[in-house]
């Protein structure tokens, strides 16, 4: 072996080592570095340290002038000089993910319902890899209910693509709409394919959605990209996005908060009396999208949130006894009609 590849296999395992060995909380020192480095590679000299150091330093790191302005793409930092041998100290090789990033990551990945183990143990074995050896994670533990266990995950990530294309192209698309028959396949909910204009994808929950619009319509129309098939991009330019009226002046984010579990219908101003004890349920729901306007006794308030007729309605029938509809009236007695029809279907 050439000198010069035995010096960039001596720089290459020296790199190796400082990413496993240190992080931005775990450092060594220069002669804590040769001694691991003699151990991988016995032609290191503290000479050879030293050059290989500097080299990768000059590699890897802005000039050191720049250091106050550049300080977060500095990738390997040393504390000071030692006294005498000149030797460097607090060496260590700063990741460009920190270590609050990679659990944030590995919980997004461990909890995801979307794939599955095998792919779901090959992302974290690389995740973790990016960074130090000197942390232990603590997210082998965390597991979620797979409520996709029956989406056709490709299916699904194509069509999230091919959905973005053509928001980005400002085009409309067409597609098969499906649902499931009860032997679990997919089969079109009818002959004719649909024609939309999209315009924004969202996660709601664990499942995915589009927000769109239909011909000269200014409502909202919903549609989930895992019942999709046969999706492709038309030619022809999609209606504006001002010519839908819940979309021309909020994003998609102001028109989730006003659709809770993505209900169909427009939102509207509603009064309701809620128990004390039921506000942890009702925040999970609305978030912070609502406004407490009085206390009427000792346990309950007098609640205006802002939202879908349908998703209210489901709401107080999942949590009766602690919360009822005020006003409007046409609301009060939509609930009244659902709850006697529900009271005939099990009497």
């Amino acid at each position: 072996m050439n000198p010069q590849t035995n010096s960039i296999i001596r720089a290459l395992t020296l790199l190796d080592l400082l990413k496993k060995e240190t992080d931005d909380k775990h450092s060594l020192s220069q002669k804590q570095l040769l001694d691991l480095m003699q151990k991988k590679d016995g032609s290191c000299t503290e000479k050879t340290l030293r050059t290989d150091l500097r080299c990768l330093m000059e590699l890897l790191n802005p000039p050191v002038t720049e250091y106050d302005a550049q300080k977060d793409r500095f990738r390997i930092r040393y504390d000071g000089i030692e006294e005498g041998r000149k030797r460097m100290s607090g060496i260590r090789y700063v990741h460009e993910f920190s270590n609050d990033d990679l659990e944030l990551l590995l919980t997004l990945v461990c909890t995801c319902t979307e794939i599955g183990d095998a792919q779901k143990n090959r992302l974290t074995e690389r995740i973790k890899a990016l960074g130090s050896g000197c942390y232990t994670y603590h997210t082998e533990t965390l597991t979620a209910v797979p409520e996709y266990s029956t989406i056709r995950t490709d299916g699904l990530r194509r069509n999230i693509r091919t959905l973005g294309a053509a928001i980005k192209q400002n085009r409309r698309v067409s597609f098969v709409f499906n649902r499931y028959d009860r032997d679990g396949r997919l089969v079109p909910v009818r002959e004719a394919r649909y024609e939309v204009s999209p315009y924004h994808i969202v996660k709601y929950g664990p499942k995915y959605y589009l927000l769109c619009g239909h011909g000269t319509s200014e409502k909202t129309y919903i549609y989930r990209p895992d019942l999709m098939t046969d999706l492709q991009v038309m030619e022809e330019e999609r209606t504006g996005i001002r010519e839908i009226k819940e979309l021309r002046h909020s994003g998609a984010m102001e028109y989730m908060e006003r659709h809770l579990s993505m209900s169909y219908d427009e939102p509207r101003t509603v009064t309701l009396k809620l128990h004390r004890d039921v506000y942890t349920q009702f925040h999970d729901s609305f978030g912070s999208h609502y406004t407490v306007k009085r206390s009427v006794d000792e346990e309950h308030d007098e609640v205006e949130v802002y939202s879908s007729e349908q998703a209210v309605i489901n709401w107080v029938i999942q949590n009766s006894g602690r919360a009822e509809i005020i006003r409007p009236n046409l609301l009060r007695k939509k609930l009244s009609e659902r709850a006697a029809a529900l009271l005939k279907q099990y009497k």
